[in-house]
């Protein structure tokens, strides 16, 4: 598995950080960052146009760019095989209905309310996407939430992996992708965008928006990623591999730090 190369500045900023308490007292700890001066790279080693998708081909054997790559397929119609392993992260997933479980079994919020993908909590918080992960169809490292408080819904899951092109479920309907970059907010510690990628997706955002939203920009191409929409109330809305589900398309639009 090849491991994930992050930039000097992003362990240092993430090293840094001191969980804030929910709570307004003056006793409880608060959340500090400490971010180098080193300006971040560019993530601009691509045309930032065209969202690559890690897949090398799709169904049809077409070189696999942006999500068009992606196979339509639902949760009902999966071959039987797919569908037993998939039925594993679905058995793990309706374990956490609301982010408020989540958030007590030690999962914790990375993004805030993307629109088309949810909220993302990760074991560990954003400093979570530093892991090497191996696929574990039991045990998906992200899960997904229709919202941004503790009442939110579970909609899904999300693997994140370093090994180019995964070997995730049998066969090859789960198609991968990755992003080339997201916009980090440091003072909330959260990611509230993808920086030059999905070229037409409301949380899209260049590199100056992000900058100009007060936030940071951190490549992260090496991570490759699959969303699997398996709660109930979503499973049945979208095919079970789709980047977006259209009942997310109401997520925090892009620039917002909410």
């Amino acid at each position: 598995m090849t491991t994930n190369r992050w930039p000097l500045w992003l362990l240092v900023a993430s090293v840094a950080f001191v969980p804030a308490a929910c709570s307004d007292s003056e006793s409880e700890p608060t959340t500090t960052i400490a971010v180098t001066t080193t300006p971040p790279t560019t993530v601009a080693e691509h045309d930032m146009s065209e969202h690559e998708h890690a897949g090398e081909h799709d169904m049809q054997g077409h070189e696999g760019t942006g999500h068009e790559s992606e196979v339509d397929i639902m949760y009902s119609d999966l071959p039987a095989d797919i569908a037993a392993e998939v039925a594993v992260t679905k058995a793990l997933v309706e374990k956490y209905p609301s982010a408020a479980d989540a958030t007590k079994a030690g999962w914790q919020k990375a993004t805030i309310n993307l629109n088309g993908i949810g909220a993302h909590y990760l074991k560990g918080g954003p400093v979570g996407f530093l892991n090497d992960y191996e696929f574990d169809a039991a045990n998906p490292n992200v899960l997904l939430y229709d919202g941004e408080g503790p009442d939110a819904k579970i909609a899904g899951a999300s693997f994140i992996l370093t090994e180019p092109n995964p070997t995730g479920y049998t066969g090859d309907l789960d198609v991968w992708h990755f992003h080339y970059g997201v916009c980090f907010d440091t003072k909330k510690f959260i990611v509230i965008g993808e920086v030059d990628g999905h070229d037409g997706s409301k949380i899209n955002m260049t590199s100056a928006e992000c900058t100009a939203a007060g936030a940071v920009v951190y490549p992260i191409k090496d991570l490759y990623m699959i969303h699997v929409w398996v709660a109930p109330g979503y499973i049945e809305d979208a095919p079970v591999f789709a980047h977006d589900h259209p009942k997310l398309a109401n997520g925090t639009p892009t620039g917002s730090t909410a």
